[in-house]
């Protein structure tokens, strides 16, 4: 044979060949998995009762031809035990059709499978097989399988002594529980150990967290409200059983719960016990009590009367346990009660409800045969009368009295408050709601002067339309009082007698955009007591032609006393109107009777927008006492044209009765752009008062168009305090300059500054060189806010004949609790005495009127109360400076030193001439 035609049978042989050898429908060799670890042939996978298995593999179509409707199927093998494997699909991919595929020649696909281990095996079954198959079925062709099968094998291990709970089982009978307590619980245990044993439940409200292997149970702090034991009996190897438990939650409250239990093995061969099983089921439970009457908490009653109470429950047929008791006292059991009380005073009324670990309700019940009332007297009232015709009945404050004439009832009146209205000038009874009151005549005396008293009357309690009483007749009175009678309620009220008076409300356009039109009301009331106001008519003056403003509305043409009627005013506001509050003109009301106008103001909305302000760094910051406070602003300019000479003003209101102010250098601010301006306030010597003080920004500017803009907005801010801070507030000393006299008054007051009261507050004053070391000390002063947190001491500085002359200074310093909270120096410069003594200005802080007078006025008083008095017999020492001697030189001096200035002057006229 040729070689060529030898090569052309081999490759028909190879065609024939090759589809009985590879072109199949395969699952491929090594692609098994089980659990995600790859499976090895033969080899069993060990596995437990209640396992979740997953099989995943792959499928390839090594068929020439593509095939249609391909399909995977798992099946077991070898054991009736577990037949009908419950299994889920796990097609995996886009075209996977129902569990069917479409494959291409060469084409795979991963295909896979998931089922559940029963519990519930045979115990003598410990291995068993799967089969996992693959087959397609084309329209022409039955279903036709394809390529051997692949087992896959499996081991089940078990243990000697277990026992699990079927979780798809566990179940109760009522997730929601209200008035009933009683839940019942079930599940399935299956035994899937070897032998035969008694197994324990145990079931708590709450999680096991350690378990005691010897005694069989957990151990809780607290314990909980729900604590069940209880044998299940014996259950054989493999045997799957319903549990039953019914559980009373009356000791747990509302709201969610869990039930948490657990399946505890018993000793076996001596060993300790252990927990087989868990689960956790949850319910919740609701009120049981739903709505109770009365709604009031607080009740009134007569003696004897009787009072009803009940409840609603969410479930019926719970009234047994719902309990009534009358102050502690158990009286009665069931959905409503009624209580009579024999004994006046103060009595409560609760209801207990045995479910959901108690439910209750309290009524305070007041009984009293007397009226209450937290705003009235009952000057004289009688208990011991007939309530249902009561004579005399007089109910009073500080307003006035009324004093009913005919018998009232006062059966079923138990508050006044709602029912009666005394006030200024007007008196008020709700027959409606108090008809025991109602057409009853009475006398009403008002705590009140009138000069031309008219006694108004209105049908509507404490309200309505009013007109002047037919039937009322005023009576003789007391100074400060008014009397008259009333034919019966409901209201009464007492004015003194006006003319026909036209009144207008305030009319003012704020903030409105320019371009707009706006309207605001406007109220015209005759404000007269009796005559009415005729031929009304209302109209504009002044008001210029540009603002297109009219009256929106009818004024009627009479008002009645006391009747209003309100209008519209609109107006068109100018594309060009200037900013600010300024006046438009006035809108004015004539009447036969009387006239009135009042002026219209408009201010147009501002463009100049304060974006934020910032106290000390922060839009949340405090004012400073221990530093300068630094206040940023910033402003944004959101109108369409462009700001010029934009100013800042930052006022700080009423600081020590005045007002702080600083002000920003002026800037341009284009349209839509923003700029921030800063300024600083120094309050350390300031010494604020108050806790908070409100900080007004004021911004103004000139748009490119002519159009004025003016904001103003306020920020209250807190002042940061220490809790304890004192201060050195004011000096004044005498003289600055001593010479030939060398003794000068000093005053310093100190100031506590912070939250909290001091009492253990110094004042030293020293200098080392001069010898000078004074103490003033128990000082108690109140924290800033008190009426007494300040302390003003004077010392007498006297400077030593030796001291050189020079500038010496002068330390003062003020103590808290033995430190030292504030402190300052003054300078004082001792000078040579030449004979004629210098003057100079006293160095004050803080200076008052007549200071220096002042001062020498108290070393005077000091220096005469250091003078011991004068004690016959008895010999005293007194040093120079204390004897006459002293102050005649002193004196002497003084007349030398003026004589000395009066020549210098003549000398120095004399010079110039």
């Amino acid at each position: 044979m040729k070689p060529r035609l030898m090569a052309l049978l081999f490759v028909v042989l190879a065609v024939l060949i090759a589809p009985a050898a590879w072109a199949q429908l395969d699952i491929v060799p090594g692609s098994v998995m089980v659990n995600g670890v790859a499976y090895v042939d033969g080899v069993p996978v060990d596995v437990s009762l209640g396992d979740t298995v997953t099989v995943d593999f792959t499928i390839q179509n090594n068929f020439v031809r593509q095939l249609g409707h391909v399909e995977t199927s798992v099946t077991e093998v070898g054991s009736s035990e577990i037949d009908d494997l419950p299994q889920t699909h796990r097609c995996r991919g886009v075209d996977c059709n129902n569990g069917y595929w479409v494959l291409t020649p060469g084409e795979t696909r991963a295909e896979g499978f998931t089922f559940t281990v029963p519990y519930d095996v045979d115990p003598l079954v410990n291995d068993f097989v799967t089969q996992l198959s693959v087959a397609y079925d084309n329209a022409e062709d039955p279903l036709i399988v394809v390529g051997p099968p692949m087992l896959v094998l499996f081991h089940i291990v078990r243990d000697d002594n277990a026992i699990e709970i079927i979780d798809s089982s566990v179940a109760l009978d009522d997730n929601s529980l209200t008035c009933d307590p009683n839940v019942t619980l079930t599940f399935d245990i299956v035994n899937t150990g070897s032998r035969a044993f008694t197994p324990e439940l145990q079931l708590y409200n709450q999680a096991g967290v350690v378990f005691d292997p010897d005694a069989g149970e957990f151990v809780f702090n607290p314990a909980p409200a729900i604590d069940i034991e209880q044998d299940l009996g014996v259950i054989n190897p493999g045997e799957r059983r319903t549990e039953t438990v019914t559980i009373n939650t009356a000791a747990l409250g509302t709201g969610q719960h869990t039930l948490y239990f657990y399946i505890v093995n018993p000793y076996f061969d001596a060993a300790r016990f252990f927990v087989g099983d868990e689960d956790r089921v949850s319910f919740t439970k609701s009120r049981c009590l739903v709505s109770f009457d009365p709604n009031s908490n607080s009740l009134f009653v007569r003696t004897g009367q009787s009072l009803p109470f009940s409840v609603t429950l969410a479930e019926p047929g719970f009234g047994r346990i719902v309990h009534w008791l009358v102050d502690g006292v158990e009286r009665a059991s069931g959905e409503a009660f009624a209580a009579i009380f024999g004994v006046t005073g103060d009595h409560t009324v609760t209801v207990n409800v045995d479910a959901n670990a108690g439910e209750t309700h309290t009524w305070d019940v007041t009984v009293s045969n007397t009226p209450r009332s937290n705003n009235f007297l009952l000057p004289g009232f009688d208990e011991s009368q007939n309530l249902a015709n009561y004579r005399g009945f007089t109910v009073e404050n500080s307003f006035g009295r009324i004093v009913f004439d005919d018998p009232v009832d006062l059966t079923n009146i138990f508050d006044l408050d709602p029912v009666i209205t005394i006030s200024r000038g007007l008196v008020a009874v709700d027959s409606t709601a108090a008809p025991g009151l109602g057409g009853r005549r009475a006398t009403v005396t008002l705590f009140d002067t009138f000069n031309d008293p008219l006694v108004l009357f209105s049908r509507q309690y404490n309200g309505g339309s009013f007109s002047q009483c037919v039937g009322c007749v005023i009576l003789a009175s007391a100074p400060g009082q008014f009397r008259f009678t009333v034919p019966g309620f409901s209201t009464y009220r007492v004015v003194d007698q006006q003319e026909a008076t036209i009144d207008i409300t305030a009319i003012s356009f704020v903030d409105v955009n320019r371009g707009e039109t706006v309207t605001v009301p406007v109220t015209i009331t005759n404000l007269g007591t009796f005559g009415s106001l005729t031929n009304v008519r209302a109209q504009l003056v002044g008001v210029a032609s540009r603002y297109a403003a009219r009256i929106v509305g009818n004024v009627p043409s009479q008002l009645l006393p006391g009747q209003s009627v309100t209008v519209n005013l609109q107006v068109t506001v100018p594309s060009d109107e200037d900013g600010g509050m300024h006046s438009l003109g006035t809108f004015q009301v004539t009447s036969n009777e009387d006239s009135a106008s009042q002026p219209i103001t408009l201010s147009t909305r501002s463009f100049l927008i304060v974006d934020s302000i910032k106290v000390d760094g922060s839009t949340s910051g405090n004012l400073l006492l221990d530093d300068v406070t630094s206040i940023e602003v910033r402003v944004r300019n959101n109108y369409s044209e462009d700001m010029e000479d934009v100013s800042v003003t930052v006022t700080i209101l009423d600081v020590n009765d005045d007002d702080i102010s600083e002000e920003c250098d002026a800037f341009d601010l284009d349209s839509g752009d923003d700029d921030k301006c800063e300024v600083d306030f120094d309050l350390r010597r300031e010494n604020p008062d108050e806790d908070s003080y409100t900080i007004e920004i004021e911004v103004e500017g000139e748009a490119a168009d002519g159009t004025q803009h003016r904001t103003v907005e306020t920020k209250i801010v807190s002042v940061k305090r220490e809790r304890h801070d004192i201060v050195i507030s004011q000096t004044a000393i005498g003289s600055t300059a001593l010479q030939c006299l060398r003794e000068t008054p000093l005053r310093v007051t100190v100031e506590n500054v912070g939250r909290s009261d001091e009492d253990d507050v110094q004042i030293r004053v020293y200098n080392t060189a001069l010898g000078i070391d004074l103490m003033r000390d128990n000082i108690e002063l109140d924290k800033f806010s008190g009426s007494d947190n300040e302390y003003q001491a004077t010392f007498n500085l006297e400077i030593p004949a030796s001291a050189a002359p020079g500038t010496y200074p002068i330390i003062i310093e003020a103590y808290r609790d033995g430190s030292v909270d504030d402190s300052l120096d003054l300078s004082l410069q001792v000078q040579a005495c030449t004979g004629e003594q210098a003057v100079s200005a006293p160095q004050v802080r803080t200076v008052g009127e007549n200071l220096v007078g002042q001062l020498q006025e108290q070393l005077s008083q000091q220096v005469q109360g250091q003078k011991a008095p004068d004690t016959s017999g008895v010999p005293t020492t007194t040093s120079f400076r204390e004897s006459r001697t002293y102050v005649t030189l002193l004196g002497v001096l003084v007349v030398l030193m003026i004589i000395a200035v009066i020549m210098a002057v003549v000398v120095m006229v004399a010079r110039k001439k």
